[in-house]
């Protein structure tokens, strides 16, 4: 039943008017006889029983469809003139359809329908059926009134039509439920009316707050000829301004047909549908939208300075924006489902968006939002935004102003303390100033548009919707169910979300132009492919999400909360490191060989991936672009770690470094992991993983227990030995301890990488310097180069020493430099590669005191201490042979004038050979 109120004082009352009810059926006919006319009622359908003799407010009138005509059975459409009548019930089913009017003098004629005191409802239209109100001649009015205001409660259930139609004569044609909560329009039901709205025709002047219910599938259906009010705003009835008589269910539609010039504030509506060309201007705000559809060809303007907030979906294929003049209007969508914000139509400029907190909008088409004239305007995303891969939100500059701002607004929750007062049925919380905005203007509450509001009285999913620091109060989207003077609110702001597939990441959803501000505690999910994902405004990311093939375009980019790779690879570009916070807490998304973390390379520079605040066992998913090698790494203490990987192993750990031979990549694994602790001490198990396709020939045959890892040991400036704690070549896991970092390879135990130096020497004896060396790992090495430098810069070979797996080797210098002397050796193995030893330093006097001056030199150059017959050779830094001079003197000028300015070499010979090579420089 929809009986809602009754009152015990009228229980005897009613009980007494129900023993004297009688039913009566609508005998008339379809011609214009009155509805007042006794003698059109019968107590029988079909016409054969008692004709009504006098009307009583107890009588039970029923209009049947079926048969409109008694004994003379007929069907159609009722069209009737009244008087003021008074009844106790009125029914209509079966496809009846009623047309009333008055029409004896310009006055009202008025229907009571008083109730029968039970809870069976007085007013019932069926699904079929249908009522009309209307007037054929100016100033002529009638009106239907539900009950009696607190002394008789009738109540009715709608499921057919009612309208409500002036006849263009601006009458007053009026439905009036005359207590709380007593009509009902039910699923599929509606109600039309077209008054315009002024005091005089306004069509529910006397009916109270809530007393036309409207539940979810029912329309009221607005069809103004001229631009009219929907709602009154008259304070002569008694009732608050604005007097708001119906209560709209979740699902019911609020239909706009005709150009309505105004809502007033303050209004909870649920579904609003703009069409048949409607232009409709919102003068307030609607504390509640749910679904807005404009149809094409329709317009909605807002024209406030308060958002107006949405619960449902925007479907926009007309026009739908703010009002010339009033770019301050804004939306702000509060739903607690997922939203979507789309259509063909156009989007004016609002003054602001806003995402409430708990929110979940996607964008499906453009939006842009700008302020008055020489301010900028301010929209604050609390909840998730998703922009799709093509849409956008954007700020236009103002005349006179500056860029405005979107704010994707940081997680926080404070409270207002024991100084909040709520009214019931009040959207409005106040606060003292002090605590509102405090001295001079520090918005101690964090007042931001879309946080979530909790506390006594509040319901649940109530959020911020406007603020007033002049009156030190704030607007809630939902009325308070309870008052307090006393009350503590909660202002709550979770994690913002920024949700994209655009191309250009996040500059393309929110072009450049726009003033941007990401918190670093926001979320940030990728759906679509891209190379420039981040803002430089981007300080930091709490959750991010991978959908997609993502490249990074930061150097470095932090992440405090969860990275998750969903269906994309996220690739770390050459420069750049993805840095997880020691606040995070995983990475999520069940990493493999099909998504996981690219290290790309470039140069000498490959991506990183860092993980701070290792304290148990955790695995770096990172990879080559097309092979999968994690990393688990399991420390003793807690520790900072970064990584990143490529392919193909070099004989120093680096991406540019030379290259192993095949030979040598037959017993390898042939990538490097490069792991680097950033801080913490102590030892850590390094666990590494391989794809089979980077294993060598021999290596692939190899038993689990004959395969190590080795690390790279930048002071020795070689490999260490091979070796495991526990390994799977099966698998393809290996695992060692280690308490020293750098690059590492996986190879056969025994494998000697590229021959190690255990000790290298150098002395001056009997005018000579002896040179001498031993070795570990000889493997595939050819000779030993010896070179010499008079600068430790430029060295020169000098003579060579072939490999004999010996391990002990001596070479000496015949011709020493007089003075310092720097020595090294160049390894060079069966495939071409090589790889230098450190510099040695040695301090002789020689066999040969060999003198150049002046140097620098302009023209002549004299060279002293020659012996026997020698051959002067100069030599440019290309190596090419400038001058030849021959002398059997031990003293030689040289002219010099016409070499180009810089360093030369000079080379003396003689018959046992090589004697000595010196420098000079050419002014």
């Amino acid at each position: 039943s929809m009986k809602r109120w009754i009152f015990t004082i009228l229980v005897s009352f009613f009980s007494a008017m129900a023993m004297s009810q009688t039913t009566y059926y609508w005998v008339g006919g379809a011609s214009p006889t009155s509805f007042s006319t006794n003698s059109n009622w019968n107590t029988s359908l079909d016409g054969t029983g008692t004709a009504r003799s006098a009307s009583a407010i107890t009588d039970v009138l029923i209009i049947d469809g079926s048969n409109i005509g008694g004994t003379t059975p007929t069907t159609g459409t009722i069209i009737s003139p009244t008087e003021t009548v008074g009844i106790g019930q009125l029914f209509l089913k079966n496809a009846a359809n009623i047309v009333l009017y008055r029409s004896t003098d310009a006055n009202t004629s008025t229907i009571t329908i008083y109730g029968d005191g039970t809870s069976t409802d007085d007013f019932t239209i069926d699904a079929t059926s249908s009522l009309k109100l209307t007037s054929l001649t100016l100033g002529y009015k009638i009106s239907l009134n539900i009950g009696v205001a607190s002394t008789n409660i009738a109540t009715g259930l709608i499921a057919g039509t009612i309208r409500l139609d002036d006849g263009g004569l601006a009458s007053a044609i009026k439905l009036e439920a005359l207590n709380a909560a007593s009509l009902v329009f039910t699923n599929g039901s509606n109600l039309y009316f077209n008054n315009r709205g002024t005091t005089t025709s306004y069509a529910f002047t006397v009916t109270p707050v809530g007393a036309i219910i409207f539940q979810s599938g029912s329309n009221l259906i607005y069809q103004p000829a001229t631009s009219g009010k929907m709602f009154s705003t008259s304070t002569t009835t008694g009732y608050a301004s604005p007097l708001m008589p119906f209560a709209f269910n979740k699902g019911s539609n609020i239909v706009l047909e005709g150009p309505v010039a105004g809502l007033v504030d303050q209004k909870p509506l649920s579904n609003v549908i703009v069409r048949n060309n409607a232009q409709v201007t919102f003068d307030g705000v609607a504390y509640n939208i749910d679904n807005l559809t404009i149809e094409s060809g329709a317009k909605l303007l807002f024209k406030t300075t308060q958002p107006n907030p949405i619960a449902g979906n925007i479907v926009n294929n007309g026009t739908l924006g703010a009002t010339a003049g009033w770019t301050s209007a804004a939306l702000i969508m509060v739903g607690t489902t997922p939203q979507t914000i789309g259509g063909s139509g156009t989007f004016q400029t609002m003054g602001a968006f806003h995402v409430a907190t708990d929110a979940d909008v996607t964008l499906q088409a453009n939006l842009t939002v700008a302020s008055t004239t020489g301010s900028s305007s301010s929209s604050s995303i609390c909840g998730k935004l998703n922009f799709g891969a093509t849409n956008t939100l954007s700020a236009a500059i103002p005349t006179g102003g500056s860029a405005g701002t979107i704010s994707f607004k940081a997680t926080s929750a404070i409270t207002s303390g024991s100084v909040a007062t709520i009214n019931a049925g009040s959207n409005i919380i106040t606060v003292p100033n002090t605590v509102f905005f405090n001295t001079p203007s520090v918005n101690t509450l964090n007042l931001t548009l879309g946080a979530l509001v909790s506390g006594p009285g509040i319901p649940d999913n109530s959020y911020l919707i406007n603020t007033s620091s002049g009156s030190s109060n704030f607007t809630i989207s939902k009325p308070a169910t309870a008052s307090t003077t006393t009350g503590i609110v909660t202002i709550t702001i979770k994690p913002a979300s920024f949700v994209t597939a655009n191309p250009g990441g996040i500059d393309g959803s929110i072009p450049a132009a726009t003033v941007k501000t990401i918190s670093s505690t926001g979320n940030l999910v990728f759906n679509g492919a891209t190379t420039t994902p981040f803002s430089s405004v981007l300080g930091g990311i709490n959750n991010l999400t991978i959908n997609a093939p993502i490249t990074t375009n930061k150097i470095a980019q932090s992440i405090s909360g969860t990275l998750t790779l969903g269906t994309g690879n996220l690739t770390i570009r050459s420069t750049d490191t993805i840095k997880l916070l020691s606040t995070a807490t995983d990475i999520a998304g069940s990493p493999s060989s099909s998504k996981y973390i690219i290290s790309e390379v470039s140069g000498s520079n490959a991506g990183v991936l860092q993980i701070n605040g290792i304290s148990t066992a955790k695995t770096f998913p990172i990879g080559t672009a097309s092979k999968y090698m994690p990393v688990t790494l399991t420390p003793t203490s807690t520790m900072d770690f970064a990584v990143s990987v490529f392919p193909g192993t070099t004989k120093n750990g680096t991406p540019t470094g030379v290259a192993f031979s095949s030979k040598q990549k037959e017993d390898l694994v042939d990538a490097v992991w490069t792991i680097n602790r950033v801080s913490g001490t102590g030892d850590c198990a390094v666990q590494l993983s391989w794809d089979p396709s980077l294993e060598g020939s021999n290596f692939t045959t190899l038993a689990s227990t004959a395969i190590g890892i080795s690390r790279f040991d930048a002071t020795a400036n070689d490999w260490t030995p091979f070796s495991s704690t526990s390994a799977d070549n099966n698998a393809n896991t290996i695992t060692q301890t280690f308490n020293t970092f750098s690059p590492f390879v996986v190879g056969a135990i025994g494998l000697a990488l590229p021959v190690s130096l255990t000790s290298f020497e150098a002395s001056a004896k009997n005018n000579a310097v002896v040179l001498s060396w031993t070795t570990a790992n000889e493997v595939a090495i050819s000779q030993y180069i010896v070179e010499k430098s008079a600068n430790g810069v430029d060295f020169a070979p000098i003579g060579s020493v072939n490999a004999s797996n010996a391990g002990n080797y001596t070479f000496s210098d015949l011709n020493p430099n007089n003075g310092a002397g720097f020595y090294r050796l160049k390894m060079l193995d069966f495939s071409g590669a090589f790889k230098f030893s450190q510099v040695l330093l040695v301090k002789s006097t020689g066999n040969l005191t060999i003198g150049l001056y002046p140097n620098p030199v302009a023209n002549n150059l004299t060279v002293t201490g020659l012996k026997n017959k020698s051959s002067i050779r100069i030599l440019n830094m290309n190596g090419q042979t400038v001058m030849l001079k021959n002398t059997i003197s031990n003293i030689i000028s040289l002219d010099v004038a016409t070499l180009k300015a810089g360093i030369y070499k000079l080379q003396i010979n003689n018959e046992s050979g090589l004697l000595k090579t010196l420098s000079f420089v050419k002014q």
